[in-house]
């Protein structure tokens, strides 16, 4: 019993994947509560194209679920990791240019391919 390895819990992997997981779901949820209303306040765009512009991103979220899943083991979750939050970085970025409904569409659902390679990494920092 006195054998026991304790293992530190706030290691600098542990803390970077917790505030990288932080800002990456800040961004997803910031977003995915306004999209709706900034269509439709930007663009004058319909209900039903608003419920579509702010649903693409889920729809985005499961064909990246499809494809990352798979290249976790090939590709490795570190780096996994990191092209995931490149992605959204990128993505969350390009929101900031008035790209029009159709455009705003694409992005929502290459934010969502995005959002899910970092999100589809298990939770460690290991290589």
């Amino acid at each position: 019993m006195g054998d026991t390895y304790k293992e530190k819990l706030w290691t600098k992997d542990f803390i970077f994947t917790s505030v990288a997981n932080l800002i990456l779901m800040l961004s997803l949820y910031l977003l995915l509560v306004t999209m709706a209303t900034y269509a439709m306040d930007t663009y004058d765009a319909s209900v039903s194209i608003n419920g579509f512009v702010s649903s693409i991103f889920i729809i985005g979220s499961l064909f990246g679920r499809l494809y990352w899943g798979k290249q976790i083991a090939v590709v490795g979750n570190r780096k996994m990791l990191l092209i995931g939050t490149v992605s959204v970085l990128v993505a969350t970025t390009l929101y900031f240019l008035p790209l029009g409904l159709y455009p705003l569409m694409v992005l929502r659902f290459l934010h969502g391919l995005g959002s899910t390679a970092s999100s589809s990494s298990p939770s460690s920092w290991q290589p």
